[in-house]
């Protein structure tokens, strides 16, 4: 996992061990759909926030079936080439993620650099509810959707 220069400040010791596991599973499995899905409860919530118009996965996707579709979607069209964690920060079961990721579109060949940031719930070691926030606008034209 690479955390900028200076893991400690973002994953300390004292931070929730359970955490910090979950954190390099999710980490090594993201480009791996049928593995990543394992990190999720059976009635997991993912919030992928922005318009339907812009990100035609957005909106709320509650249940396993949902969020393997969403993973397929994320995967089939675009293929993460660069991610780096910038920031994290644990609140006992819950943390947060920002990370700056280097997309390229599969069918367009369009490539863009962002952030994303994503606000997760673990519930028994699992996510029990996730918000995803991106800049909306320059994904969707990263599938070629506009000037």
């Amino acid at each position: 996992m690479e955390l900028s220069n200076n893991a400690t400040v973002f994953l300390p010791k004292s931070a929730n061990e359970e955490v910090r596991t979950f954190l390099q599973k999710a980490y090594n499995t993201f480009d791996h759909p049928e593995k990543f899905i394992e990190l999720f409860n059976d009635d997991a919530v993912v919030h992928i926030l922005g318009a339907p118009t812009d990100r035609h996965y957005a909106g709320v996707h509650r249940g396993l079936e949902e969020i393997r579709w969403l993973l397929r979607m994320f995967t089939t069209d675009i293929h993460r080439r660069k991610q780096t964690i910038l920031n994290v920060i644990i609140d006992g079961d819950s943390f947060a993620v920002r990370r700056s990721v280097e997309f390229r579109h599969r069918g367009t060949s369009m490539s863009v650099k962002t952030e994303i940031a994503w606000l997760v719930r673990l519930r028994e070691g699992k996510i029990a509810e996730a918000y995803e926030f991106a800049d909306t606008a320059l994904i969707s034209r990263l599938g070629g959707d506009r000037e």
